[in-house]
């Protein structure tokens, strides 16, 4: 009774990442979903007060259904889920996988190659592709509108460089010169 305690956040952006590209099979939407809310609610309670979805390839894109990972999550579920966090506190921003990390990533003019047990998967965005820009940034566009132009889009552009030789001949240009060219672009 004879003690007070003034306290504050030792950083004042506290953000958590909320992986939403893994979509466990034996879960339902409602039911990953319903996890993704006690999540948030764990983050909020903990004094975060922003929080990066990582959506990947998990949202179905009006423009460009065909870029969607199977099992994807509505622009409705998406913008519920926000105004929960929302809700929570917390701000939100979309995270999106590039180029390589292709489980979690758009399927936007895929690179083929081996998963090292001699099954074809997806390995890279096909940068060279002559659409790849026109349907990659129509992509980001509609994912900005989804989260309603949020400060911030995180773009993860990791796991590609075993790729790196296929990206080489699909683009024409060395990695130097490929890697800077995306990321000035999508700037």
């Amino acid at each position: 009774p004879r003690l007070s305690i003034r306290d504050w956040p030792d950083f004042s952006v506290r953000a958590a990442k909320l992986e939403m590209a893994d979509l466990p099979s034996q879960l339902t939407h409602e039911q990953w979903l319903a996890e993704q809310k006690k999540t948030l609610d764990t983050i909020a309670s903990l004094g975060f007060n922003k929080v990066f979805f990582e959506v990947g390839g998990r949202v179905l894109s009006r423009k460009h259904p065909e870029i969607s990972l199977p099992r994807s999550f509505s622009q409705a579920q998406i913008r519920s889920l926000t105004e929960y966090a929302e809700a929570c506190g917390l701000e939100v921003f979309p995270m999106i996988n590039s180029i390589g990390h292709m489980k979690r990533a758009p399927r936007i003019f895929p690179l083929y190659g081996e998963d090292g047990h001699g099954n074809r998967v997806p390995r890279a965005m096909n940068l060279g592709h002559p659409d790849f820009y026109t349907v990659y940034l129509e992509c980001l566009e509609e994912l900005l509108e989804l989260f309603g132009s949020p400060a911030y889009l995180m773009i993860c552009t990791d796991e590609f460089h075993k790729e790196i030789p296929m990206l080489e001949k699909a683009t024409g240009c060395k990695f130097k010169e490929f890697y800077p060219a995306f990321l000035n672009r999508i700037n």
